[in-house]
């Protein structure tokens, strides 16, 4: 069986339940451990807010990221970090990379930070 990993703090588990029974720091809702639903085999994570990268979940929640609406720190992009295209989930721009699709803003993004965030 495949680890399961925490997107906001990258702990690992062998099991959904076993990771979700405990509480999670990063948690930006204060609760517990919430699965990473995309794949734990990528060489890159890329955060999916602003484009940052790292080579774990781990390491990419374990800093801030200021364009986050919900929290403090990176959370990951569930798709792959070597996609061709982006697409803003909430008005349809796109782009090549993360990090340029989030460097501007959305007009239709409902939340404080008006960035595009990645379908995904």
């Amino acid at each position: 069986m495949a680890e399961v990993v925490c997107k906001y703090c990258g702990a690992k588990n062998s099991s959904v339940a076993a990771l979700t029974s405990s509480s999670c720091s990063r948690n930006p809702n204060g609760g517990k451990h919430v699965p990473y639903e995309g794949s734990t085999t990528e060489k890159q994570y890329v955060c999916m807010y602003c484009g940052a990268k790292n080579t774990s979940v781990a390491a990419l929640t374990s800093s801030s990221c200021s364009k986050n609406p919900e929290g403090r720190n990176h959370v990951p992009y569930r798709g792959s970090a070597a996609e061709k295209q982006y697409v803003c989930m909430y008005c349809g721009a796109k782009n090549t990379s993360v990090a340029a699709l989030t460097s501007s803003s959305c007009s239709k993004n409902p939340t404080a930070k008006k960035f595009h965030v990645p379908v995904g």
